[in-house]
């Protein structure tokens, strides 16, 4: 059987209890793979080639308490895992497999949950953890077990936050805050509290770290819509010490963050190998920011959703940081004694990079998230719930809420990482529910277009045609003048932060395949095609085409130099281009209407349609009625649409969201 991890023994006994035989029966042959920290073989992956385990989420709350000095003097910390029935170590009775065959221990694990470690002298202080269970203990796919440092990035990211917040609280520098509460603690036989100093003012050294209380007020980290900033976080595994600080950019436009700069410093005792030792502190960096920007497990009432790399993104090489800086320290206090034992370097790197980019993103942007991955769409909600240095985002409501999930929520993350503390977590950005005005003024509308609606089936074909044109000019024109899908007109998929993965995917298609001539069908307020436009050829000819004169009147006078249309292209006849675009078009009209525009389309004599489909999307819910202006998802490539497979199909960072790219006619 082929085998990735690192304890090839254990597998073999537990792989030959499984199976009644004797252990010398079974062979088990090393494979080059991924994935290889935090004991391989002891999950689904040795029995039956499936890595079918997540990591275990947290949940905490924290309170603390400064004195008059700015010292922190009081901290209360519960750290809640959700860890019962914790995957076991070659335990056959702890696979899927055996469970699907009915095999089950006696008493599932209870798990575990982890308290900060820091040397922080800390006179008031308590911290309890706790472990609860999810619904269904056997029969749950949101099974888990050890993802690199089990619960370590968790338990840090709301700890070294904290304490980042009870320094902003102080007004005090970061890292001059952490560097007094290591002074107040003791010292234990590993040296772990001199040590720590010396970490600590490593990597601040190495960064070259200018004091100053968080967040940043000055100009000097605002360049256009990017805002700057940093954060350092320290942590202890056994006896390593790692303190990493980050540097990042957060574009206030989209939510976007990038690490530009890392610096780890990482004192392990002894080191035998520094060029080895370089690399896997610098590899655990990477894990550590792949964790903190992109992973998360996500699922609904039914099953797990995440089933993919396009579900479940990990980091990109377009994210890794610019600069990425290892110091190797050695905090032994005596110079004349010989080294300190070897301590291990395997996972103590990635734990503190969340919090650090946590804490970097506070000193950018005066937000506090936490909550993680910092995906951009959670950055950017957050930045529009709170004024951003400069930059105030409109509020429409503001309220306390609780720390914790709903008891109906049937939708969530898993693997992800929540810190909160009651005292400061607000809600703020609530839609305010349509008025009662608003929706008699629809009715009402309704009511008057009745005899036309009773009127239709007796009408001729053409005549039938042209009223159901006009139908979706007024129901788009409404929508566009009370603004009902927000301030961005062309709806809630088109503000710049929601149109990141589809602007990256049309300019590489351009690129790709010669596109000289583009019809934008609708264009909208035209909000995010600029940017597409400005990232291709100069020479590229663009036809901005939708059913609403007032959007194309507005996009005309205010970018000329653009063609803008009034057009139904359902059944209106449409120009030649090299390619048409319908991204988020589709989903808002009738089933008769798409099947419709995809026959006018197809006969245009356009080369080529790249246009939003939704792959999960199956059965009669693909049929479902829609009213023109109103949303369903449709699978374009089943009944009772039937387009043949596309040239290629991309994913816009959704689990089901796709542009897919037809060559037309289509066959």
């Amino acid at each position: 059987m082929p085998f990735q991890g690192h304890t090839a023994n254990g597998l073999r006994t537990g792989v030959a209890a499984f199976l009644g035989m004797p252990r010398e029966k079974v062979r088990v042959v090393y494979v080059d793979g991924p994935q290889v920290y935090g004991r391989t073989a002891a999950d689904d992956a040795g029995f039956e080639a499936a890595w079918d385990t997540k990591g275990p989420p947290y949940l905490f709350k924290l309170r603390g308490g400064l004195d008059a000095a700015g010292k922190l003097v009081a901290l209360d910390c519960d750290a809640c895992a959700a860890d019962h029935n914790h995957l076991g170590y070659n335990e056959p009775d702890t696979v899927l497999i055996t469970q699907l065959m009915g095999r089950r221990p006696k008493q599932p694990a209870k798990g575990s949950a982890e308290a900060p470690t820091a040397m922080y002298g800390i006179p008031n202080r308590r911290t309890t953890t706790r472990i609860v269970t999810l619904p269904l203990v056997w029969e749950t796919p949101l099974r888990t077990d050890n993802l690199r440092h089990p619960n370590g990035p968790q338990v840090t990211f709301a700890f070294e936050a904290f304490v980042d917040e009870m320094a902003a609280a102080a007004k005090t520098d970061p890292v001059q805050f952490r560097l007094d509460l290591i002074e107040a603690g003791t010292e234990d036989k590993s040296f772990r509290k001199i040590r720590s100093l010396a970490t600590v003012r490593a990597a601040a050294k190495a960064y070259g770290w200018e004091s100053r209380p968080s967040p940043q007020t000055s100009a000097a980290g605002r360049r256009g819509q990017l805002l700057t900033g940093r954060g350092i976080a320290y942590t202890i595994r056994s006896n390593t010490i790692a303190a990493v600080i980050a540097k990042v950019e957060v574009d206030r436009e989209t939510g976007q963050v990038w690490a530009k700069r890392l610096v780890c410093a990482h004192d392990c005792g002894l080191v035998i190998n520094r060029d080895g030792l370089r690399h896997t502190v610098k590899c655990g960096l990477l894990h550590g920011l792949s964790r903190a920007l992109w992973e998360e497990v996500q699922f609904d009432e039914q099953k797990v959703t995440s089933v993919d790399w396009f579900s479940h993104p990990s980091l990109r090489h377009s994210d890794t940081p610019e600069h990425i800086d290892i110091v190797l320290v050695n905090g032994d206090p005596n110079p004349d004694r010989p080294d300190l034992a070897p301590y291990g370097a395997g996972e103590t790197s990635q734990k503190p990079v969340i919090a650090a980019l946590a804490n970097a993103i506070y000193d950018a942007t005066g937000v506090r998230i936490r909550r993680a991955p910092f995906r951009s769409e959670r950055v950017l909600a957050a930045l529009k719930t709170t004024t951003v240095r400069g930059w105030a985002a409109p509020r429409r409501g503001r309220g306390p809420v609780r720390c914790g999930a709903s008891p109906a929520r049937t939708t969530g993350s898993f693997g992800c990482f929540f810190a909160a503390n009651p005292m400061y977590l607000y809600c703020g950005g609530l839609l305010v529910a349509t008025s009662a005005t608003v929706r008699w003024k629809r009715l009402r509308e309704r009511l008057l277009d009745l005899p036309r609606r009773l009127a239709l089936p007796f009408m001729p074909a053409e005549e039938q045609d042209r009223v159901r044109g006009e139908w979706r000019a007024e129901a788009f024109g409404r929508i566009a003048r009370e603004q009902r899908w927000g301030e961005v007109l062309s709806g809630t998929g088109s503000p710049l932060d929601a149109t990141v993965y589809a602007r990256r995917i049309i300019t590489q298609e351009i690129r790709d395949y010669r596109i000289t001539s583009l019809l934008d069908i609708p264009c909208g307020d035209f909000g995010w095609m600029p940017r597409v436009l400005s990232d291709s050829d100069p020479g590229l000819r663009d036809i901005g085409y939708d059913i609403v004169p007032e959007l194309v009147g507005r996009n005309a006078r205010a970018r000329s130099q653009h063609d803008f249309r009034v057009i139904d292209f359902v059944r209106d006849e449409l120009p030649v281009t090299d390619l048409s675009l319908c991204r988020d078009v589709l989903q808002h009209l009738p089933v008769a209407a798409i099947r419709q525009a995809l026959r006018n389309i197809s006969r245009s004599g356009c080369g080529y349609l790249l246009a939003t489909t939704h792959l999960r999307r199956t059965g009669y819910r693909n049929s479902q009625p829609c009213r023109p202006g109103s949303c369903r998802e449709r699978n374009l490539m089943l009944p009772p649409f039937d387009l043949p497979d596309p040239l290629v199909i991309f994913s816009e960072r959704s689990d089901s969201k796709f542009l897919g790219l037809w060559q037309l006619p289509f066959a």
